[in-house]
């Protein structure tokens, strides 16, 4: 009895197997007609649909509260701290203001970092222009020393997110940023500025979160797609890694340096140039007569005020520093220059020269014999003579205003002698020796003619030591 019973059990079971493994046959068919394969029928994976929608899906109920994910906590709140790799793609650099020491640049700024929580194991990459810190959990970073910002928006909000199966996130979105920048002037306008741009964590320290910038192999990663400037040229970057610490903790930072140098070819143009031209016009009153009292002093003043003006133009684009640039020795020296000839007149007209005082004698002799000293000489041009003599003579029938006649008329020989002797100097010039002409050169001035080779001698040497000293510093 109980060996039949067994037989029964066996069939029994051996039917169910049969049952069973009809069914799944008979599931596979139905699958297969339906578009769904499986690769082994006792292997319960599958093939996800790939789409867009089915991996928003996937993400979608991933980040719900309900099932665990929590926007607030970081990646592996318990363990090792997020690493968030970092690059930038500076699209164009903008407006580097001295007065305000800022620079501003445009860039594509990226991070990269991976959440575990959103492994969502569908073998398609989700790609989305969307803000992702509306949704889940994000790096707080911050660059410490912007003195503003702005996200583009137009036509949408410039953002990009990309979320690789296993988790990997990226996130990418375009930013304008005004930075601050310590400047040093003292080799301006042929100076180099290095401009800081410092990007750390806001509140979490390298507990939580740690920074690097993503290298990879022998590419940097600052990518620059255009560096033309105004006023500079962009002749280096680079970046380094420091850990700040503070009464709060900690922090990684990761720094990116700008090195500009000046186009000094506008200041040689508009300042050191014209600054020189000033200097040399100053000159030209040591040339001038020492008794032509208003030329000398209006064309010296005219070139302090020159001078004056430059400084001007130049300072009123800079912060008011307490030291002296490069540019302002020269202009400082040129102003000098420039009041030094306004003394040196002041010596030539308060000291006596001797030379001329030694030398007065003979300019009177020779004065005394290239002048025509008695009207009577004049008889061998006799026309000459009668023509100045008749234009000389006092005419008789003047009368004032109310008929009676000029006493005026009555004019001593002596004076008429005199007038027209003067008329034959001007009009027998010619016919005089040329010691006459050389007679005026002994009234300059002693002091003129040294400062008419000293004052440009001395400049020269002033432009040789100025360019030696500072052109070499020149990065």
């Amino acid at each position: 009895m109980s060996l039949q019973r067994k037989e029964v059990f066996i069939i029994f079971a051996v039917s169910l197997c049969i049952l069973k493994m009809s069914k799944t046959v008979y599931g596979i068919r139905q699958t297969r007609s339906s578009g769904t394969t499986y690769s082994n029928p006792f292997q319960k994976s599958k093939k996800y649909n790939t789409s867009y929608t089915a991996v928003a899906a996937k993400l979608r109920e991933m980040i719900k509260i309900t099932n665990g994910y929590d926007k607030w906590v970081r990646p592996n709140d318990s363990g090792a701290p997020v690493e968030v790799l970092v690059e930038m793609k500076i699209m164009s650099f903008g407006k580097v203001r001295e007065d305000e020491m800022d620079f501003t640049l445009d860039i594509f700024f990226r991070q990269w970092w991976t959440d575990h929580r959103l492994a969502h194991g569908i073998k398609k990459t989700f790609n989305m222009a969307m803000n992702p810190t509306k949704y889940f959990w994000t790096p707080d970073t911050y660059f410490v020393n912007v003195k503003s910002s702005n996200f583009h928006h137009v036509t949408r909000e410039n953002t990009r997110l990309m979320i690789w199966p296993n988790g990997r996130i990226y996130y990418s979105t375009r930013v304008t940023l005004t930075a601050q920048c310590k400047m040093e002037f003292s080799m301006f306008p042929m100076d180099t500025q290095v401009c800081l741009l410092k990007i750390e964590s806001y509140a979490y320290t390298v507990a939580d979160v740690i920074y690097n910038w993503n290298v990879k192999g022998q590419d940097t990663s600052i990518e620059i797609y255009a560096d033309d400037m105004a006023q500079f040229d962009m002749k280096d970057v680079y970046t380094s890694k420091l850990e700040s610490s503070n009464s709060k903790g900690s922090f990684d930072s990761l720094r990116v340096f700008f090195k500009f140098k000046r186009r000094a070819s506008y200041f040689f143009l508009q300042h050191y140039i014209p600054s020189a031209f000033i200097v040399f016009i100053s000159w030209l009153s040591f040339w001038i007569n020492k008794n032509a009292v208003p030329a000398r002093v209006s064309l010296t003043v005219t070139c302090v005020l020159s001078t004056m003006v430059l400084f001007e133009s130049i300072n009123s684009s800079l912060p008011r520093i307490s030291y002296l640039k490069a540019i302002d020795y020269y202009l400082i020296t040129s102003f000098f220059f420039i009041l030094a000839s306004m003394v040196e007149y002041c010596f030539v007209l308060n000291i006596i020269d001797k030379n001329i005082d030694g030398s007065r004698k003979n300019s009177l002799q020779t004065s005394q014999s290239c002048h025509i000293t008695d009207v009577m000489d004049m008889e061998s041009q006799p026309q000459q003579r009668e023509r100045y003599l008749s234009s000389s003579r006092p005419r008789r029938d003047a009368k004032l205003s109310n008929g009676y006649p000029s006493n005026s008329t009555v004019i001593s020989i002596p004076l008429v002698k005199k007038e027209v002797k003067k008329r034959l100097d001007y009009q027998f010039g010619e016919m005089l020796p040329p010691e006459c002409f050389r007679a005026g050169e002994d009234s300059v001035h002693l002091i003129d003619k040294y400062s008419r080779r000293m004052f440009p001698l001395l400049y020269l040497l002033f432009n040789i030591g100025y360019w030696s000293y500072f052109l070499p510093k020149v990065d």
